[in-house]
């Protein structure tokens, strides 16, 4: 691995800016490269901010009047006209890709024929919007360079909100309380609950982990100055999520992020080494015990002591048993296409057990709301996403062209996400998470750029293979 304070230099150049970084193109004509790096640029610039809209959803909470305006579809049909016009559209009937429509597909139908279609639009809406995220990130994003930095603006957009957030809690008192503790809250309505933040908090952390261990390979070409901001940043990031969460008293959330420090801990080991790792995230956990409050140590008590905390607290437990049996009989009546999406506190508090909350289980949320059509489609959009992570943990080890090292390790990260997604939806209905999508479109992209980089190295080989001996060489 290069040295960090050699790092910046690219034949002793540093590059100036991360335009400069982002228009890195390979060989090809001076003008063409110009002309398509400045259409790449929009479209990215695009995409970036139509990512920090999907985390931070300025028209729910902070500025209704843009929520009157619809403001996100005019940012998104604008985006749409931009990429048209610039990069274009390029959606690979991929097996990915395929899951990916098939399932949404799917919620068509189910919205079409569900319970109350009014309230399954509502719930169904979002879905076209991620898919139109998805199509975006898969036809924009074409490089390594490109794909890192929508990760970045990932991980600045989750800061920017978490800051927001801490701000509200701490200054201006704006806090849940519920089941015997202050709770941090998110700042806006579709993931703003404590549970919510505290799963969007940890599902952001594999991508944190995957900067971090890449951060000398993504900043080697950037200024000294750049570089430091790159390593405060990301240090400052993770102090801001580690406080977010605890301030959530989340059990889901505290139990998901156990969960990532033993993935985070196994995830290069081998199997001779894999009981020192887990020995480390032994400790780990061990010490964030001991640095704890006891406010968060009783709420996470209460998982297996009910006597540490109030009797909702339990109850809030036994609820999601209760839920899950409510969506099983739900399922047993609607089998096929289910109630439709968002349709299961209506119809079970109509024609269950009367009680009018969510299932808290993302199990429990497909097979009522999509039944088997959706549960079918959707374990194969997961299926997909866990595949092309092993494929890209393969190429990384094979192919070692220089453009896509700075990927290694973002296959695992994904991996892991998911895995995390899955762990969540234990006790939290996450199923109409942008993350599905979004991490399906990162790990199809950086999948491309690895095939592309092989076969570039290919013809390389081919070519040297070829190459005619020169006479004067012949005589000998």
């Amino acid at each position: 691995m290069m040295r960090e304070e050699n790092a910046s230099t690219d034949n002793g150049v540093e590059v100036d800016s991360l335009d400069v970084w982002l228009a890195e193109e390979p060989a090809q004509p001076a003008e063409e490269a110009e002309g398509e790096t400045r259409k790449g640029k929009i479209g990215l610039w695009m995409t970036s901010l139509y990512v920090g809209l999907f985390i931070i959803r300025p028209w729910e909470v902070m500025f209704p009047m843009l929520g009157a305006l619809h403001f996100e579809r005019f940012f998104a049909i604008f985006m749409l006209i931009c990429v048209a016009l610039t990069t274009g559209f390029r959606l690979r009937l991929t097996f990915q890709s395929i899951t990916i429509i098939g399932f949404v597909a799917a919620g068509g139908i189910s919205t079409i024929l569900s319970y109350n279609p009014a309230l399954a639009w509502e719930n169904y809406y979002p879905i076209l919007t991620v898919l139109v995220c998805y199509i975006v990130m898969i036809s924009v994003i074409r490089r390594p360079n490109e794909l890192v930095f929508i990760l970045i603006s990932y991980i600045f957009f989750m800061g920017l909100y978490l800051s927001k957030a801490l701000w509200e809690y701490f200054v201006n008192g704006q806090r849940y309380y519920d089941q015997g503790v202050h709770r941090l809250g998110g700042i806006e309505t579709s993931f703003g609950h404590y549970n919510a933040l505290a799963g969007s908090i940890v599902l952001s952390l594999p991508i944190w982990l995957y900067l971090w261990d890449n951060r000398r390979e993504i900043t080697a070409k950037w200024k000294a100055l750049h570089r430091q901001w790159f390593r405060y940043g990301a240090v400052l990031y993770l102090v801001l999520a580690l406080v977010s969460l605890a301030m959530t008293n989340s059990r889901k959330g505290m139990i998901c992020f156990c969960v990532f420090i033993v993935l985070s801990s196994v995830r290069k080991a081998r199997l001779g080494t894999l009981w020192k790792k887990a020995l480390i995230a032994v400790l780990i956990m061990s010490a964030a015990w001991v640095v704890l409050p006891d406010e968060q140590k009783n709420r996470l008590r209460t998982l297996w002591d009910p006597e540490a905390g109030p009797a909702n607290a339990q109850a809030s437990t036994e609820g999601r048993v209760v839920a899950f049996q409510a969506a099983v009989a739900i399922f047993e009546k609607n089998p096929l296409l289910g109630v439709g999406p968002g349709n299961f506190k209506d119809y079970r508090q109509s024609y269950g057990d009367g009680i009018y909350l969510s299932p808290h289980n993302l199990l429990g949320n497909v097979i009522s709301e999509l039944g088997i059509l959706g549960t079918a489609t959707f374990l194969l959009v997961v299926v997909a996403t866990f595949l092309n992570c092993a494929k890209m943990k393969a190429l990384a080890r094979r192919v070692r062209h220089p453009d896509v090292l700075v990927l290694n390790g973002l296959g695992i990260a994904c991996r892991n996400a998911v895995i995390l997604l899955l762990v969540e939806g234990i006790s939290d209905h996450d199923l109409y998470r942008f993350n599905w999508f979004w991490l399906a479109a990162f790990c199809l992209v950086a999948l491309e750029c690895y095939r592309e980089a092989e076969t570039e190295l290919e013809t390389i080989a081919v070519d040297a293979v070829e190459e005619p001996v020169p006479e004067f060489a012949e005589e000998f």
